[in-house]
């Protein structure tokens, strides 16, 4: 198994235990941060696809809690039916990563 594999089965356990990564890509087209689209098998026998975002550089320097901000803002929108990405999970504890990062629920489109 790869290392970003790794990182992300354990990232998907953190998340939400005893389920499944069953695959994962790159999401092209931002350029402040990476994005990773996961497909996630929960333990209910549901799929949930989330996206995993990571603040590059340039944006932590500028705000070292920008993950967790974007987190808090997303909470206060998202019951307003704004079009903006429902938060589920922030992991600040760079143990699987060395920055902070996100899950969103999937937007299509």
């Amino acid at each position: 198994m790869a290392v970003e594999d790794q990182k992300l089965e354990k990232l998907v356990q953190r998340y939400a235990s005893g389920s499944e990564l069953r695959r994962w890509w790159p999401v092209v087209g931002g350029v402040s941060a990476q994005v990773i689209g996961l497909e996630i098998g929960l333990p209910d026998g549901t799929i949930q696809t989330v996206i995993m975002r990571r603040h590059g550089e340039a944006d932590l320097a500028g705000n070292p809690n920008i993950a967790a901000d974007e987190f808090r803002l997303l909470n206060l929108l998202h019951p307003y039916n704004l079009g903006t990405a429902k938060p589920l999970f922030l992991d600040t504890s760079c143990e699987i990563y060395p920055t902070p990062l996100l899950l969103l629920a999937y937007l299509d489109g």
